[in-house]
């Protein structure tokens, strides 16, 4: 029993290997089927098992015309690479956040950038 339904869509996606292997090759194909946890995808020869990639999902049929259209951003590591197809879990990369201040050094004023004045006459003070 798999994880996650999966889908037959026939996307055109990039991808590009990201972990500094062979010079960060770049692969235009297109996918087989796709689900939640990843996608496989057709090709004559793909990057080995687990090369990370960030992989592109154009909306357009036509990469060349998906400039202006939305795409669709993921990493991913190749967990299946065999003649003919390989396949793509996607990876959830977790990032830090850095909170925004919301208040100055005074109390209840607002934050003010480091380096821009405050005061109406434009000196630091």
């Amino acid at each position: 029993m798999r994880k996650h339904k999966r889908y037959d869509l026939n996307l055109p996606v990039s991808v590009m290997e990201t972990g500094g292997r062979g010079g960060n090759l770049v692969f235009l194909l297109r996918t087989e089927n796709v689900s939640a946890g990843g996608a496989l995808f057709r090709a004559d020869r793909g990057p080995a098992s687990g090369t990370e990639v960030r992989l592109v999902f154009f909306l357009q049929t036509d990469p060349l015309e998906a400039v202006v259209d939305p795409r669709h951003s993921f990493h991913g590591r190749v967990v299946r690479s065999e003649p003919g197809r390989f396949a793509v879990a996607f990876v959830h990369r977790l990032q830090a956040s850095v909170p925004e201040p919301t208040q100055g050094p005074d109390a209840g004023a607002p934050a003010v950038p480091c380096g821009v004045s405050s005061r109406p006459d434009g000196e630091r003070g």
